[in-house]
């Protein structure tokens, strides 16, 4: 098969590359250090794991442009490689200081595309972030190359693109090509902006990452590939295949972790072992699927603390200064349910996450075989029955009405309960505040367990009537996140005015204990 191939020479191209002489090395206890900053950062600054060492990567080279005309690309380099490992992104005493070159290479190509694109009156603030978002990607890339990521998303996209094409509706074949693969890595990568633009990017402009590129005559086709990706970012059609195909992806998600946890070595005879594969998929299912719930509720509790600290802060600085001089009195009552409610609300909605059920396995057993070997009875790869267009839009409007409906009732009983307890305006609006984005936080993180369910679970009276009152809040919390994501305070107080200094003494002091160390071993 194309897949098995593939993965085979994938794997054949890393046993190739040889094992580097010279590899970089930091101390432990420096790196200690700076491996609990980035978990306080993270803790503040919420995004998917798979996402955190490209977001540093983008924060230092965002850092770095400041002083572009000041330090080096060699410097700054050498520099990424140190802090990627003293932060524990990548491990210790494994990276080439060859490495550095390479960086500094790239560094140097989109340093000198930003100079060349200050000159265009169409070149924005947000491009630069969204160039250096490219750039990050690029530099991870080029340090950790994971060799199933691209084999799999092909091997999806063969399969689906013929299933959605018709409930897709959309008449343009190329869009909808385009839109299914967003849609395909937004699910198995967790891809968000920069993974995508740098695919697209790379789809569209190819020969930047091939080799020397003329820097000058390639700013007009970056100025319209920033046009062109911002639309197929923006495309609604993404969205909509992502929802219909989050469930035909799950096997492609979890044979991708049989692959992950047996290895390149024997795999050909895995994949061409029905037997075999039904027992991994039984076993990678089950073993990914605690260790994510795990994940999920430790993730919950991170988010729990830093709710509490950011709520504190805010009756220590806001709430009750504003209670004590304007309003003459603390209400100690509203002061309590404020502190506590928002977090034990995240602790409840992660901690009663379920493990699926044994119809769940076997059918993901078949849609594995499914997958791998087809099959006269379609389970993942059905191809979904379109809806008339009359019927969606009239299911819009009583939606519409119907979320209006509920919005009001849900807001209108939380109000009324907070008038009994004498909140006033601002205990009030914190209230809200905080119980729409733990709402919000906290299904998003159930979610993320619940969508490997290939078969749901039952739904009664009380569950929902109590998802229709929730969900007004949920849809609050989600506006409030990507609204108040681009301002967040702590994160915004941390880059600038404790990070920059922490990472200066930091690199002294590996520095310094390297220096020791080659002393010592002169002298022995």
């Amino acid at each position: 098969m194309d897949f098995l191939g593939s993965l085979e020479l994938s794997w054949q191209k890393e046993q190739q590359q040889e094992e580097p002489k010279h590899k970089l090395q930091v101390n432990e206890f420096v790196g200690f250090a700076a491996f609990a900053y980035e978990k306080l950062r993270n803790l503040v600054d919420y995004k998917d794991d798979v996402l955190l060492r490209k977001n540093a990567i983008k924060r230092l080279l965002r850092q770095w442009a400041m002083l572009s005309g000041v330090v080096k690309d060699e410097t700054n380099a050498q520099d990424l490689l140190r802090e990627l490992v003293l932060s524990r992104y990548l491990s210790n005493n494994t990276v080439p200081t060859t490495k550095a070159d390479e960086i500094a290479k790239v560094i140097r190509k989109y340093r000198e595309l930003i100079q060349e694109l200050k000159s265009q009156a169409s070149f924005t603030s947000d491009m630069r972030k969204w160039i250096l978002g490219i750039e990050a990607v690029e530099i991870e890339h080029s340090l950790v190359d994971d060799h199933i990521r691209h084999p799999l998303t092909a091997y999806a996209y063969k399969l689906l693109q013929p299933v959605f094409k018709q409930v897709s509706r959309e008449p343009n074949d190329q869009v909808y090509r385009r839109q299914l693969v967003i849609a395909i890595q937004r699910i198995l990568e967790k891809a968000d902006a920069d993974i995508l633009s740098y695919h697209l990017v790379k789809h569209l402009f190819s020969d930047w990452f091939r080799g020397p590129v003329d820097i000058k005559l390639s700013t007009n086709q970056w100025l319209q590939c920033y046009q062109d990706i911002q639309k197929q970012l923006s495309y609604p059609l993404a969205s909509r295949l992502q929802s219909i195909a989050r469930k035909a992806l799950v096997p492609f998600i979890v044979l991708r972790n049989v692959i992950r946890s047996h290895g390149y070595q024997d795999l050909g005879e895995l994949l061409t072992n029905p037997e075999r594969i039904s027992r991994q998929t039984q076993e990678s299912y089950s073993d990914y699927y605690t260790k994510l719930r795990m994940k999920i509720r430790r993730k919950g509790l991170h988010a729990m603390a830093y709710i509490f600290l950011t709520k504190m802060v805010l009756a220590i600085v806001v709430e009750l200064p504003y209670e004590k001089y304007v309003l003459g009195s603390i209400n100690k009552v509203a002061l309590i349910i404020n502190l506590l409610v928002p977090p034990l609300l995240m602790l409840l909605i992660t901690i009663f996450i379920t493990s699926p059920g044994r119809q769940s396995i076997e059918k993901l057993v078949k849609g594995m075989k499914e997958i791998l070997y087809g099959s006269e009875e379609q389970i993942f790869l059905k191809i979904p029955f379109p809806r008339k267009h009359a019927s969606v839009m009239l299911a819009k409007i009583g939606f519409g009405i119907l979320s209006v409906v509920t919005f009001i009732a849900s807001f209108g009983l939380i109000v009324f309960v907070l008038h009994k307890l004498d909140f006033n305006i601002l205990s009030g609006a914190l209230f809200v505040f905080f119980v729409s984005l733990v709402s919000f936080f906290g299904v998003s993180l159930r979610q993320q367990v619940n969508t490997l369910k290939v078969v749901p679970g039952k739904t009664n009276i009380f569950t929902f009537i109590l998802d229709v009152i929730s969900l007004p809040m949920v849809w609050f919390g989600r506006w409030l996140s990507t609204t108040f994501d681009k301002i967040n305070i702590f994160v915004v107080l941390l880059d600038f005015f404790i990070e920059l200094p922490f990472k200066v003494i930091l690199k002294f002091l590996d520095k310094w204990f390297a220096f020791l160390r080659e002393k010592k071993e002169e002298i022995f």
